[in-house]
């Protein structure tokens, strides 16, 4: 925290993001200085703040998994709607909860967060947020992505190690990025934390594994997008128009096949 707290201070951007999970504990459970602490040393940059880390949401300890804007005035956040089955939630809890309840294995009971949560309001911007593979998952960005200027993915790649995974989140973010029209942020824990631009080229980056600040400048855009407007159906009409085709041509090849013996 303390690392995180050191670039806040040094940053001179508009909007800070630290990644997912930066804070790897609840905001409820925290010191009391230390909110206070990291919120002032945004607003002496005259920044906005945006921090990964999991959210209880209410009395009865349901939790999380968000993007927290930190201001004087209160905690916005977006919840990760899109959970990874085992590692964010258990299926079949009736089953697999008495295995997982013996591993104790912690943060394992995320709630998910709805579908269509509107873009947060920051340095008059209107993000579009996402945490980790969300980001693959176009369909169920397109709302938010439509009333957005700004599309930002939050991610924790440590669970991937040194892979290829690191460059195909971020292909896949480009492809968002494209498709709707938007500059795209990445802000990750160990992959590779970028700045794309509208047309899905990535504008700058930070090396995987580097302990560094990525700033640069990024451009609100709006409208919608054929994407956000029509979605995956023309692509899934195209397909089962050539699938009908391709059977249609096997059809007549087999009828003229049976003329010719």
């Amino acid at each position: 925290m303390d690392m995180y707290a050191s670039m806040i201070s040094r940053s001179k951007a508009d909007i800070i993001i630290l990644p997912e999970t930066a804070i790897q504990t609840f905001a409820e459970f925290l010191p009391e200085h230390y909110l206070d602490d990291i919120i002032n040393l945004a607003k002496l940059n005259h920044a906005e703040l945006v921090v990964g880390l999991p959210r209880q949401i209410n009395a009865a300890g349901d939790y999380v998994n968000s993007a927290t804007v930190f201001t004087q005035a209160g905690y916005p956040y977006y919840a990760k709607a899109h959970l990874v089955p085992f590692g964010e939630y258990v299926p079949l809890k009736w089953f697999w909860g008495k295995v997982f309840s013996f591993a104790n294995i912690p943060m394992t009971g995320f709630s998910p967060g709805s579908y269509d949560q509107a873009p947060l309001t920051l340095a008059n911007q209107k993000l579009a947020f996402n945490i980790c593979y969300e980001n693959g998952f176009g369909s169920e960005l397109i709302n938010s992505a439509a009333q957005s200027t700004l599309m930002v993915n939050l991610s924790d790649m440590v669970w991937f190690g040194d892979t290829i995974a690191e460059d195909q989140h971020l292909q896949i973010s480009q492809a968002r990025a494209l498709e709707n029209q938007r500059y795209f942020i990445q802000a990750t824990s160990t992959g590779l934390t970028a700045i794309i631009n509208s047309n899905g080229q990535v504008v700058t980056k930070l090396p995987d594994f580097e302990k560094n600040i990525l700033q640069d400048y990024v451009q609100g855009r709006v409208g919608v997008t054929p994407y956000q407007r029509y979605g995956n159906y023309p692509i899934i009409i195209l397909s089962l128009m050539i699938l009908g085709i391709a059977g249609l041509i096997r059809l007549f090849m087999a009828r003229s096949m049976k003329k010719l013996s």
